[in-house]
């Protein structure tokens, strides 16, 4: 079976590891795998050619308006005859999803929801008429879309994570004080929270505990997070290192306590499966349906009230019991060893993947019946060539700042 993955770029976080993960095991089952890239290469573009799945790269061109550029992603594949599709739904994928519209009736269009944003949601309605069947990564979106799509079938299958070798393991911390906390992700507040860790950390002193911050990832709010850190007094008490390879964030997961997640909009979040596999004890935001998807609370780990930096600090106390944390650690190495490896996750997909093709997944009109009436709901920017429009709306944002 010849299959296409479309995503914007590749590079560190959620959606990229998904590509990768997911590309490497259908190539290992005997499936002929492209990924295909539609804005940047990224910086772990080379990370395909690693695992040996081969790459295709097609940016928007400065001639191109965004209708365009979903043409000739969708001429593109036509072209190399792909049995399916595999699009992830995102505001950054617009090409990824729009090119649905104007591909071959034959050609069926897998497209996955990564996140409960209602954008994700409005963008796959909208062309529900093109695609054959979708995947969700929790019950929250599974739900989510089938109400909203009540015509489309939306299968759950969660995200994966790799599963640490025994030696990983063997260098797993024990407890011990200070607690050492981690927190993993894009430094941005809107949805991620940060703003969030300087209140955490100076209620957790404030309950006499002993405890350090380290903060692995990057964003636009890195400076106005690190100004917010020196105000709270903590600063001294907090290590920022940047963005990190997988490899370096499951080092560091395996030599801290307990991961913080304090976001206000996940999907389906890996770095809490992660943290599970790697026997850092995760304290998230109760986000029904997507965080406590994967937490078993009060097992191997714990929820706090999202945007209450005093709830967070009271789950950290209740982790300072030095068997408590040893018994959610180990618990949570098992649990995800039985549910979020990346083999179950692949042996779904495999299984999806041959019944769709057996089946047809035959769409309710063909997309070619409908065609003039797809292009009609696109709006005349839509069609402007992004170099003379990008031009022009920074001239009128110069304009607005004199």
């Amino acid at each position: 079976m010849k299959i296409a993955i479309l995503t914007p770029w590749i590079k560190i976080g959620g959606i990229s590891q998904f590509v990768l993960t997911l590309g490497e095991y259908l190539l290992d089952h005997k499936y002929d795998v492209t990924v295909v890239t539609l804005y940047e290469q990224g910086d772990q573009w080379e990370r395909l050619a690693a695992v040996g799945v081969h790459a295709v790269h097609l940016p928007m061109r400065w001639r191109d308006g965004r209708v365009q550029h979903a043409l000739r992603v969708s001429r593109y594949l036509a072209r190399q005859q792909f049995d399916l599709v595999i699009t992830n739904i995102g505001i950054a994928n617009w090409a990824g999803y729009n090119c649905v519209d104007f591909l071959p009736d034959s050609m069926i269009a897998l497209v996955v929801f990564h996140s409960h944003h209602p954008q994700v949601y409005q963008a796959a309605a909208v062309h529900s008429d093109a695609w054959n069947l979708a995947v969700a990564v929790n019950p929250q979106v599974q739900n989510t879309a089938a109400a909203r799509m009540p015509e489309k079938q939306v299968r759950l299958i969660p995200h994966g994570v790799r599963s640490p070798t025994a030696a990983e393991l063997a260098r797993r911390v024990g407890w011990a004080t200070p607690l050492r906390l981690l927190f993993v992700g894009r430094l941005e507040d809107r949805q991620k929270g940060v703003f969030l860790l300087p209140g955490i950390l100076r209620n957790c002193l404030a309950q006499g505990l002993q405890i350090t911050l380290t903060v692995v990832g990057d964003g636009s709010d890195r400076w106005q997070l690190e100004q917010r850190f020196a105000e709270a007094g903590v600063a001294d008490r907090v290590e920022l290192t940047g963005a990190l390879s997988n490899e370096a964030v499951y080092t560091a997961m395996q030599s801290k306590h307990i991961l913080l997640l304090p976001s206000y909009i996940e999907g389906g979040p890996l770095v809490l499966k992660e943290a599970l596999a790697n026997g850092c004890v995760p304290i998230a935001s109760r986000l029904p349906g997507i965080t406590d998807a994967v937490i078993r609370e009060g097992l191997d780990g714990l929820l706090a009230t999202p945007g209450d930096s005093r709830s967070f600090a009271g789950q950290v106390d209740a982790l300072s019991d030095p068997l408590r944390w040893q018994t959610f650690s180990q618990a949570g190495i098992a649990h995800a060893r039985t549910r979020f490896t990346t083999q179950i996750m692949g042996a779904q997909y495999d299984a999806l993947l041959h019944e769709l093709v057996a089946s047809g997944a035959a769409l309710a009109y063909p997309r070619h019946h409908a065609y003039w009436h797809r292009l009609a709901r696109y709006s005349w920017r839509d069609f402007v060539p992004s170099g003379p429009w990008n031009g022009l709306r920074r001239l009128r944002a110069y304009f607005r700042r004199r």
